[in-house]
Parts: structure tokens; sequence; C-alpha cells
């Protein structure tokens, strides 16, 4: 369920940075989308890990 969260969460900031970058365009605030995005997209990593932490867990693999 985190994951899903976390994927829906950054696709719906990544399209929010790049929808104001393409309002901007090229400008100081152009900086700022491009660092929403930046988001957006660690948050869509975030889930792809969790979902993979999920099937193969690496606490196991450690021996905690």
């Amino acid at each position: 369920m985190r994951a899903f969260i976390s994927l829906i969460l950054g696709g719906v900031i990544l399209a929010a940075g790049y929808f104001w970058y393409l309002d901007v365009g090229e400008d100081v605030l152009g900086i700022v989308a491009a660092l929403v995005m930046a988001v957006g997209g660690a948050l869509i990593v975030t889930a792809v890990a969790i979902w993979l932490d999920v099937f193969s867990p690496t606490s196991r693999k450690l021996g905690k």
C-alpha cells in the first residue's frame, strides 16, 4: 500500500512540475519546477524500491 501511495503521489507531483515548467518556460522559476519534478521522480523510485523490498526483503539477506 505504501508503494502504491508513493507511486501515485510521485506521478502527480512529477506531472505538476512538468506542466509548471511548460507554463514558466526558461526562467528562474524553471529551476524550482525542475526541483519539483525531481521530487516526484524520487517518490516514484522510492515506490519501486518499496515494491521490490516486499518481494525480496533485504533484511533476511543480511541475517537480521
